[in-house]
């Protein structure tokens, strides 16, 4: 059995992913902790590829916050609805503030 090492959250609403590098949408938030996250997106991303990102969390806790990391993706597979695709992604670069920011949003 596999056992999670860390918290993550479901937004409850869409969180939209945007290339930090060329501006275009990369899909979704499905759940999302500090160490990586679920994107749901129309296109598979490529497998060990190093994606910059940024996206918009908003919370009691920390107002509406602008978050910007550096991912990689460890798998990407197609669901269960057509032209969708579910991708398992790790982070790799994130600042000490952008840190704290996600991790109060995602113990609130």
């Amino acid at each position: 059995m596999t056992e999670r090492r860390e918290r993550r959250r479901n937004p409850g609403h869409a969180v939209l992913v945007v290339n930090s590098l060329n501006g275009a949408s990369m899909g979704r938030i499905g759940n999302l902790s500090v160490g990586g996250l679920m994107l749901i997106s129309s296109e598979s991303l490529v497998e060990s590829g190093i994606y910059q990102v940024q996206f918009q969390l908003a919370g009691p806790n920390i107002g509406t916050q602008t978050i910007e990391l550096g991912f990689q993706c460890l798998w990407s597979v197609p669901a269960s609805t057509p032209n969708t695709f579910w991708s398992g992604c790790q982070t790799i670069d994130l600042s000490p503030d952008a840190a704290s920011k996600l991790r109060t949003w995602v113990d609130s």
